[in-house]
């Protein structure tokens, strides 16, 4: 186990491009880097298929969304948020 460097330092730059209002994000890395690829993609990066000369992957992280996305993720929320207020309504408080 190693001391979380990586992802200290991947929490920095994603602050940094969120705070920058960047779209999006992508970093190069050799195939042979397995554990790296791993830990980018336990982040939300994905192979966007276009390898570079020297053989490196492009892996990319989308950080806005569209209005279709919004809509698709809205209804998650909401069935969410409704099961929510059911149970908060059915719930006794004692104040």
């Amino acid at each position: 186990m190693g001391f979380r460097y990586g992802e200290l330092l991947l929490r920095d730059v994603l602050y940094y491009a969120e705070q920058n209002a960047f779209g999006f994000l992508f970093v190069e890395v050799f195939p042979k880097q397995e554990r790296l690829i791993t830990f980018l993609n336990d982040f939300g990066f994905y192979d966007l298929r276009m390898n570079t000369r020297r053989g490196e992957l492009r892996l990319g992280k989308k950080l806005t969304f569209s209005e279709g996305d919004i809509r698709r993720y809205s209804r998650i929320g909401s069935r969410h948020r409704d099961r929510t207020i059911r149970r908060q309504t059915n719930s006794v408080s004692l104040q």
